[in-house]
């Protein structure tokens, strides 16, 4: 990438995702990407990167408002509904959607209001395509390789852990089935714990319900960014239906997922 690749400044941090995409993309390109989000609305703690002027920052709307002048193309998380307000401030900088989950499963079409007003619009899983529009990209969700690693010790061979999102019903079956020792954690930990965690297990049972009741994690997707983490620390996983996974994708790589923005980024300018 030439010197000439634009800067992006990130908003919202999803999960964590904006801050692995901006951290890795400065490490692989050298350019200047930056994350803003407001400590209330990181209760998790996945605010792992941002710049010394970042942290030096107000957070409020308006000093984001402001600091948006310094980048140039903008790339939002989840929360489509500020689209107009950013663009109504820098109606030519280039604006790029990011969907994650629930904010736009099963929701495209009550959403175009805002998404028709993006440069362009990735989505975190393949599941979240159905009903996107033409030209909407999949950018597997990155695992940052520096915080979630295997162990040097290793756990309990039957040891297997899943988090409490509305479907551990289907987990005690999963661990059942293959004689699994099954350990349920409330999902209320800092994000920064969970390579230990992790460390305590050689499997993870990857599985949950949205807030329809809907079953998630099923075969023929990437899985949750947790199974995802859980991989690159070693662990087997086992999706909602069954489906047992080793080693983390190369996809999901977070040098391979900044490699796949590039094009994307330069397309704008």
């Amino acid at each position: 990438m030439s010197e000439s690749h634009p800067s992006i400044l990130h908003v919202w941090n999803t999960a964590g995702v904006a801050c692995v995409l901006a951290k890795w993309t400065n490490r692989v390109y050298g350019v200047n990407a930056d994350v803003y989000d407001s400590g209330s609305n990181d209760p998790f703690g996945h605010l792992t990167y941002e710049t010394e002027e970042m942290k030096m920052m107000p957070h409020s709307f308006p000093h984001l408002i402001k600091y948006i002048r310094n980048f140039d193309i903008i790339h939002l998380h989840e929360r489509d509904r500020f689209i107009r307000t950013i663009q109504k401030h820098y109606p030519e900088k280039p604006l790029v959607m990011h969907y994650h989950g629930t904010d736009i499963r099963g929701h495209w079409h009550g959403r175009r209001r805002c998404w028709g007003r993006a440069d362009a619009i990735l989505v975190s899983t393949l599941d979240l395509l159905e009903g996107a529009p033409e030209g909407t990209v999949y950018l597997p969700n990155p695992v940052d390789i520096d915080i979630f690693n295997p162990p040097l010790h290793k756990a309990d061979h039957d040891s297997a852990l899943t988090f409490s999102h509305g479907a551990v019903d289907v987990a005690e079956k999963l661990a059942e089935e293959h004689g699994l020792t099954l350990t349920v954690h409330p999902r209320n930990m800092k994000f920064l714990e969970m390579p230990g965690l992790f460390g305590q297990f050689s499997w993870y049972i990857d599985t949950k319900r949205n807030n329809k009741g809907t079953l998630l994690c099923r075969s023929g997707g990437s899985g949750s960014l947790t199974g995802l983490e859980a991989l690159a620390c070693g662990l087997k996983v086992i999706n909602s239906d069954g489906e047992i996974r080793v080693g983390l994708p190369d996809q999901h790589r977070p040098q391979n997922a900044v490699m796949m923005l590039e094009p994307i980024y330069k397309s704008l300018i």
